[in-house]
Protein backbone atom coordinates (compact mmCIF):
# COMPACT_ATOMS: atom_id res chain seq x y z
CA UNK A 1 0.00 0.00 0.00
CA UNK A 2 2.43 2.32 0.77
CA UNK A 3 4.52 1.58 -2.47
CA UNK A 4 1.48 3.86 -3.89
CA UNK A 5 2.35 7.05 -1.95
CA UNK A 6 6.04 6.65 -2.57
CA UNK A 7 5.17 6.86 -6.48
CA UNK A 8 3.03 9.39 -6.09
CA UNK A 9 5.23 11.55 -4.53
CA UNK A 10 8.01 11.19 -7.00
CA UNK A 11 5.03 11.59 -9.62
CA UNK A 12 3.98 14.94 -7.71
CA UNK A 13 7.73 16.57 -7.60
CA UNK A 14 7.95 15.50 -11.86
CA UNK A 15 4.88 16.88 -12.39
CA UNK A 16 5.94 20.04 -10.23
CA UNK A 17 8.94 20.40 -12.08
CA UNK A 18 7.26 20.33 -15.66
CA UNK A 19 4.98 23.23 -14.43
CA UNK A 20 7.59 24.85 -13.76
CA UNK A 21 8.76 24.69 -17.41
CA UNK A 22 6.00 25.11 -18.81
CA UNK A 23 2.94 27.44 -18.66
CA UNK A 24 -0.56 25.43 -17.49
CA UNK A 25 -2.65 27.07 -20.21
CA UNK A 26 -0.01 26.78 -23.05
CA UNK A 27 -0.49 22.55 -22.16
CA UNK A 28 -4.24 22.33 -22.10
CA UNK A 29 -3.44 23.76 -25.69
CA UNK A 30 -2.07 20.96 -27.31
CA UNK A 31 -3.52 17.79 -28.58
CA UNK A 32 -4.18 14.92 -25.86
CA UNK A 33 -1.87 12.60 -27.83
CA UNK A 34 1.22 14.76 -26.90
CA UNK A 35 0.21 14.88 -23.45
CA UNK A 36 0.87 10.74 -23.24
CA UNK A 37 4.62 11.81 -23.81
CA UNK A 38 4.34 13.29 -20.08
CA UNK A 39 2.17 10.51 -18.58
CA UNK A 40 4.58 7.90 -20.02
CA UNK A 41 7.66 10.00 -18.77
CA UNK A 42 5.68 10.29 -15.10
CA UNK A 43 4.85 6.79 -15.50
CA UNK A 44 8.14 5.29 -15.87
CA UNK A 45 9.69 7.55 -12.56
CA UNK A 46 6.80 6.20 -10.59
CA UNK A 47 8.24 2.68 -11.27
CA UNK A 48 11.59 2.92 -10.14
CA UNK A 49 10.26 5.36 -7.38
CA UNK A 50 8.42 1.80 -6.70
CA UNK A 51 11.70 0.05 -7.09
CA UNK A 52 13.39 2.28 -4.59
CA UNK A 53 10.63 1.25 -2.37
CA UNK A 54 10.92 -2.10 -2.53
CA UNK A 55 14.41 -2.45 -1.45
CA UNK A 56 14.92 0.24 0.95
CA UNK A 57 10.90 0.30 2.86
CA UNK A 58 12.33 -1.90 4.93
CA UNK A 59 15.75 -0.39 5.97
CA UNK A 60 16.71 -0.44 9.66
CA UNK A 61 17.86 3.10 9.21
CA UNK A 62 13.99 4.06 8.53
CA UNK A 63 12.31 2.18 10.55
CA UNK A 64 12.46 5.05 13.12
CA UNK A 65 9.89 7.11 11.07
CA UNK A 66 6.11 6.05 10.46
CA UNK A 67 5.32 4.25 7.31
CA UNK A 68 3.58 7.13 5.37
CA UNK A 69 6.91 9.52 6.39
CA UNK A 70 9.27 6.65 4.72
CA UNK A 71 6.97 5.96 1.59
CA UNK A 72 7.32 10.29 1.22
CA UNK A 73 10.98 10.30 1.81
CA UNK A 74 11.83 7.62 -0.40
CA UNK A 75 9.76 9.13 -3.15
CA UNK A 76 11.43 12.37 -2.92
CA UNK A 77 14.85 10.89 -2.03
CA UNK A 78 14.17 9.03 -5.48
CA UNK A 79 13.75 12.62 -7.05
CA UNK A 80 17.14 13.76 -5.34
CA UNK A 81 18.98 10.63 -6.68
CA UNK A 82 18.26 11.21 -10.60
CA UNK A 83 19.27 14.40 -10.36
CA UNK A 84 22.49 13.72 -8.61
CA UNK A 85 25.96 12.78 -10.29
CA UNK A 86 27.55 9.96 -8.84
CA UNK A 87 30.53 10.37 -10.44
CA UNK A 88 32.44 11.94 -13.37
CA UNK A 89 34.16 10.64 -16.17
CA UNK A 90 37.06 12.82 -17.88
CA UNK A 91 37.72 12.20 -21.71
CA UNK A 92 39.15 14.68 -24.13
CA UNK A 93 39.35 17.52 -21.03
CA UNK A 94 35.38 16.73 -21.02
CA UNK A 95 33.60 15.59 -18.25
CA UNK A 96 30.46 13.11 -18.53
CA UNK A 97 28.18 12.37 -15.70
CA UNK A 98 28.10 8.68 -14.39
CA UNK A 99 24.91 8.05 -12.71
CA UNK A 100 21.39 8.01 -12.72
CA UNK A 101 21.26 11.56 -13.48
CA UNK A 102 21.97 11.04 -17.35
CA UNK A 103 20.07 8.52 -18.19
CA UNK A 104 16.66 10.55 -16.67
CA UNK A 105 18.13 13.60 -17.87
CA UNK A 106 17.97 12.46 -21.33
CA UNK A 107 14.82 11.26 -21.14
CA UNK A 108 13.16 14.42 -20.02
CA UNK A 109 15.19 16.20 -22.87
CA UNK A 110 13.22 14.37 -24.73
CA UNK A 111 10.24 14.16 -23.17
CA UNK A 112 10.27 18.33 -22.79
CA UNK A 113 11.68 18.92 -26.15
CA UNK A 114 8.78 17.13 -27.60
CA UNK A 115 6.05 19.13 -25.76
CA UNK A 116 8.09 22.02 -26.28
CA UNK A 117 7.56 21.86 -30.07
CA UNK A 118 3.70 21.26 -30.08
CA UNK A 119 3.50 24.25 -27.02
CA UNK A 120 4.94 26.62 -29.23
CA UNK A 121 2.78 25.42 -32.33
CA UNK A 122 -0.68 25.45 -30.07
CA UNK A 123 0.74 28.92 -28.77
CA UNK A 124 0.75 30.29 -32.15
CA UNK A 125 -2.08 29.08 -33.95
CA UNK A 126 -4.51 30.19 -30.34
CA UNK A 127 -2.87 33.51 -30.57
CA UNK A 128 -3.10 33.79 -34.41
CA UNK A 129 -6.85 32.86 -34.50
CA UNK A 130 -7.25 35.45 -31.96
CA UNK A 131 -5.49 38.08 -33.21
CA UNK A 132 -7.61 37.53 -36.60
CA UNK A 133 -10.53 38.13 -34.45
CA UNK A 134 -9.29 41.04 -32.31
CA UNK A 135 -8.40 44.48 -33.28
CA UNK A 136 -5.56 46.39 -32.43
CA UNK A 137 -6.78 48.92 -30.14
CA UNK A 138 -8.69 46.54 -27.79
CA UNK A 139 -6.40 44.40 -27.41
CA UNK A 140 -3.74 46.93 -26.33
CA UNK A 141 -6.16 47.86 -24.06
CA UNK A 142 -7.21 44.62 -22.47
CA UNK A 143 -3.28 44.07 -21.91
CA UNK A 144 -2.64 47.41 -20.30
CA UNK A 145 -5.65 46.56 -17.62
CA UNK A 146 -4.18 43.23 -16.96
CA UNK A 147 -0.81 44.49 -16.27
CA UNK A 148 -2.28 47.45 -14.20
CA UNK A 149 -4.99 45.17 -12.31
CA UNK A 150 -2.23 42.66 -11.66
CA UNK A 151 -1.57 41.95 -8.59
CA UNK A 152 1.23 39.78 -7.95
CA UNK A 153 3.24 42.34 -9.83
CA UNK A 154 6.40 44.32 -8.61
CA UNK A 155 6.17 47.56 -9.54
CA UNK A 156 9.50 47.01 -11.44
CA UNK A 157 8.02 44.59 -13.50
CA UNK A 158 4.68 45.89 -14.15
CA UNK A 159 6.58 48.95 -15.59
CA UNK A 160 9.30 46.86 -17.68
CA UNK A 161 5.67 44.74 -18.73
CA UNK A 162 4.04 48.60 -19.89
CA UNK A 163 7.34 49.60 -21.54
CA UNK A 164 6.84 46.65 -24.02
CA UNK A 165 3.52 47.11 -24.85
CA UNK A 166 4.33 50.39 -25.71
CA UNK A 167 7.37 49.48 -27.97
CA UNK A 168 4.52 46.58 -29.34
CA UNK A 169 1.89 49.18 -30.48
CA UNK A 170 4.27 51.49 -31.83
CA UNK A 171 6.70 49.62 -33.35
CA UNK A 172 6.69 51.13 -37.20
CA UNK A 173 8.22 48.10 -38.63
CA UNK A 174 5.58 45.49 -37.56
CA UNK A 175 1.82 44.99 -39.15
CA UNK A 176 -1.05 45.30 -37.18
CA UNK A 177 -1.67 41.28 -37.30
CA UNK A 178 1.88 41.03 -35.69
CA UNK A 179 1.09 43.28 -33.16
CA UNK A 180 -1.65 41.77 -32.44
CA UNK A 181 -0.53 37.75 -32.54
CA UNK A 182 1.99 39.28 -29.83
CA UNK A 183 -0.20 40.85 -27.23
CA UNK A 184 -2.59 37.74 -28.01
CA UNK A 185 0.19 35.53 -26.71
CA UNK A 186 0.63 37.50 -24.09
CA UNK A 187 -2.57 37.46 -22.84
CA UNK A 188 -2.44 33.85 -22.96
CA UNK A 189 1.03 33.10 -20.93
CA UNK A 190 1.88 36.07 -20.05
CA UNK A 191 4.89 35.53 -22.44
CA UNK A 192 6.36 38.65 -23.61
CA UNK A 193 8.11 38.50 -27.26
CA UNK A 194 10.12 41.64 -28.59
CA UNK A 195 8.51 43.66 -31.51
CA UNK A 196 11.48 43.56 -33.39
CA UNK A 197 11.32 39.53 -33.75
CA UNK A 198 7.74 39.86 -34.89
CA UNK A 199 9.36 41.25 -38.00
CA UNK A 200 10.46 37.63 -39.13
CA UNK A 201 6.75 36.41 -39.43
Amino acid sequence: MWWILTGLTAALIVLTDFFLTFDLSSVSRVKSSTLYVLLCFTLLNMVFAIILHSQLFNHRDLSVFAPWVRAVLLGAGYAILVNMKLATLKFNNQEFPIGLELVYQNLKRICYTYINREVIRADYNDALRKAQKGNLKDLASEVFFFISANRILSEEKRKDYKDWLLEVITDPFSTDLQKKILLCHFLNCEERISSSDANFF
